[in-house]
């Protein structure tokens, strides 16, 4: 448990992953927009620790940094299932603070069918 809360348990890092693994956003800039308020410099870091980890990958094509794009790797998407059962703990348990309605959601409500793939493959 503490080898997993200290990869996993960073600031930003689970946001991260759902950006690049959930909401499919892999570049840097749009990571800073998805996530307003990381700095620059704590989203490069995160970066690095996260591919150090071996948990995303850089795709670079070698033509400009404006290029560089993020993906998860297996261990990512691994990762990226562990993010989406805290995600489904939140939208079940604290809902009157998550949904605007009040009213608490199951997994398959809050992410799509791809997600749900990652999941029901790990059970």
């Amino acid at each position: 448990m503490r080898v997993s809360l200290g990869s996993l348990g960073r600031k930003w890092t689970p946001l991260i992953l759902l950006a690049i693994g959930s909401y499919r956003v892999d570049r840097f800039n749009r990571l800073l927009e998805t996530l307003p308020d990381v700095g620059r410099k704590v989203l490069a870091t995160r970066l690095r620790e996260l591919e150090r980890g071996g948990m995303v990958r850089r795709v670079d094509p070698g033509v400009s940094t404006l290029f560089v794009r993020w993906v998860l790797t297996p261990k990512g998407k691994d990762a990226l299932v562990i993010v989406l059962m805290v995600s489904a703990f939140g939208s079940k348990h604290h809902a009157d603070v998550v949904f605007t309605d009040r009213k608490p959601r199951k997994l398959h409500e809050v992410v799509g069918p791809k997600e749900m793939r990652l999941v029901s493959g790990l059970l």
